[in-house]
This record gives structure tokens, C-alpha cells and sequence, in this order.
């Protein structure tokens, strides 16, 4: 997966609520500050966000990457060989993409009425 040596992985399994299932999340620490962090929750990496100002989005954007591959990981070690989601925003949309994942043509909005991530991209393994 090509992890960057410096970046300290924190993989975090919290249970919850058994009708949401099971969510894994990742956070990405640089030099004791928290850059990035996601969630993987149901096969959908459902939040990706950086904590990094605007400003720095080519860091931003590093640490997301990593980030993402963290979550492959955790999902490849979970459940291999089965496809995984993402719901992206247009920042991450061309990070996910970079790593295999596919947009989706026509994402299925009438998630947001049955209070579900919006998918907009796939990865087959």
C-alpha cells in the first residue's frame, strides 16, 4: 500500500449500536498532530475529513491518502475480496480515484431519507 514511514497509524475498532453495525476508524498523526481522519462503517468509507487549514491542502491531501489506504487495509483484512464504497466530496473525490475507485454515474440520493451516506464511488477487489 506504500504507507509513508513518518505517519503514525492509529486504527481504532469502536462498537456500536448493533442496528449501525460495526465502524473502524483510522486517524493519520504527524509529528504528534492529527492531520486526517476516517471512518469506515457497513463496506462504506462513509467520512474522510483533514483537520489541516485550507491552506495546506497539498498535506491535506497526503494525509487523506493515507488515510484511504489505511481504511483499504482494515477492509481487505475484515472482509477481502468484497467491494467497498465511499462517499466523497469533490476534495477527496480525485484522492479515492487515484487509489481504484470508481465514481459512480448515478448515486442513489433517497439515502439521505433512510439516513445513509450518500455512495458515490466503488472499489472492486
Amino acid at each position: 500500500m506504500g504507507f509513508n514511514q513518518q505517519t503514525m497509524f492509529l486504527l481504532l475498532a469502536l462498537p456500536v449500536a448493533a442496528s449501525f453495525g460495526e465502524e473502524r476508524w483510522v486517524r493519520v498523526r504527524k509529528a504528534g498532530t492529527l492531520e486526517a481522519e476516517g471512518r469506515l462503517a457497513k463496506g462504506v468509507i462513509d467520512r474522510l475529513v483533514s483537520e489541516l487549514p485550507q491552506e495546506e491542502h497539498v498535506r491535506a491531501a497526503a494525509a487523506l491518502s493515507d488515510c484511504v489506504d489505511s481504511l483499504i487495509a482494515v477492509h481487505l483484512e475484515s472482509e477481502p475480496l468484497t467491494t467497498l464504497k465511499a462517499s466523497a466530496t469533490p476534495f477527496v473525490a480525485p484522492i479515492l480515484e487515484s487509489k481504484g475507485f470508481v465514481p459512480l454515474e448515478s448515486p442513489d440520493l433517497t439515502a439521505l431519507g433512510r439516513d445513509e451516506s450518500i455512495v458515490t464511488h466503488v472499489h472492486s477487489f
